[in-house]
């Protein structure tokens, strides 16, 4: 089907333009007809041509700015979903001896092990939700807002194979720094050298697979929720989407973690501050004062995770719509649904 016919679908009566320009498989091809206009019309919160850096980073912040109630609705759902849990693996790895019975301590004690299981539940909670906040970007892209309870009702039955995907992701990601944990904690009684090396070989070894995975895996979600496919479906677009486009996406996906983990810094820091006032100002027994900071230092985490991971969620999905621009000329099917849209409302409006 030539591209013509499906921005001829876009335009039919009674058709969410936006929904099915994200939907439908690709089939604009940008050719000698088809080249970049020099200026972009920009409906939403990105001009619809490829983006920058910069126009990532700042299309993530207007999504999030536009649309607090909506962005923060589902940023609780998330996180109360992927970091609760984590909350309870901490407290049970800090309650009995069976962690250092396991002689993990070697590699690291129980509380840094607690707030690295912490960090885990909230980037689950940021991978969940860069699916769960795709339609909310896709359209923001478009110049709309759509309500909390529309973007629940549209997400909720992609949940279970979002969750899937993700813990999916998580484990093929995470599963090899845990088998480098028990490797240290096994060769810790040998001579120095030896546990230099394994650290230094199963660093890197675990490193480049974790980029591999998680670039060939990080527009999976998007995908999933906004083409409405299943898991493998997903995954396998992905790896489409992200080829030779590896270095690129590394590059934007660092920069906007290390700008996350700044922000996430600066908010949580502050809290935890205030946090260890009020435990000096109360005078309380060791153990209840050990309860109190871990639970300030939970709470002011969550808080700054709230601010954070939209922010992050929102930048996948813009360069899951980059992708799709560079590669499948999606620029002009989003041109073409906007215009779409608008014309609907200027009708409806007479």
């Amino acid at each position: 089907m030539p591209g013509g016919d499906l921005l001829t679908d876009l335009a039919a009566p009674g058709a969410d333009a936006g929904a099915t320009a994200y939907r439908r498989s690709p089939t604009v091809v940008r050719g000698p007809g088809r080249s970049l206009m020099a200026t972009a019309h920009k409906p939403g919160i990105i001009s619809l041509r490829p983006l920058s850096l910069g126009d990532v980073l700042d299309g993530a912040v207007k999504h999030v700015r536009r649309n607090p109630g909506p962005v923060l609705g589902l940023t609780f759902i998330a996180l109360a979903a992927a970091v609760v849990p984590s909350l309870l693996v901490a407290g049970l790895v800090r309650a009995g001896t069976w962690y250092g019975d396991l002689g993990a301590e070697a590699v690291i004690d129980a509380s840094g092990f607690s707030t690295l299981v912490l960090a885990a539940g909230v980037g689950f909670a940021a991978l969940l939700l860069s699916g769960m906040l795709s339609y909310s970007v896709a359209e923001s892209v478009l110049g709309r807002r759509p309500p909390l309870g529309e973007l629940w009702r549209l997400v909720r039955r992609r949940v279970p194979a979002l969750v899937g995907l993700q813990l999916l992701t998580l484990v093929a990601v995470a599963g090899p720094v845990v088998l480098l944990f028990l490797a240290v904690a096994a060769v810790a009684g040998q001579p120095a050298v030896v546990v230099v090396v394994v650290v230094l070989v199963g660093g890197l070894a675990v490193a480049g697979w974790s980029a591999f995975v998680g670039i060939g895996t990080l527009l999976a979600a998007p995908a999933l929720v906004l083409e409405k496919r299943g898991i493998r479906g997903a995954i396998r677009r992905a790896w489409g989407l992200s080829r030779h486009a590896f270095w690129r996406l590394t590059g934007t996906t660092l920069v906007v973690g290390a700008l996350a983990w700044l922000v996430f810094f600066v908010v949580e820091l502050p809290l935890v501050l205030v946090g260890g006032l009020l435990t000096l100002l109360v005078d309380l027994t060791p153990s209840a004062d050990a309860a109190l900071t871990s639970v300030l230092l939970n709470v002011s985490t969550l808080l700054a995770a709230a601010l954070v991971v939209p922010f992050v969620a929102g930048a996948t999905t813009l360069l899951y719509v980059d992708q799709r621009m560079r590669k499948e000329g999606f620029d002009l099917v989003l041109l073409r649904a906007a215009s779409t849209r608008t014309d609907a409302a200027t009708r409806g409006g007479r």
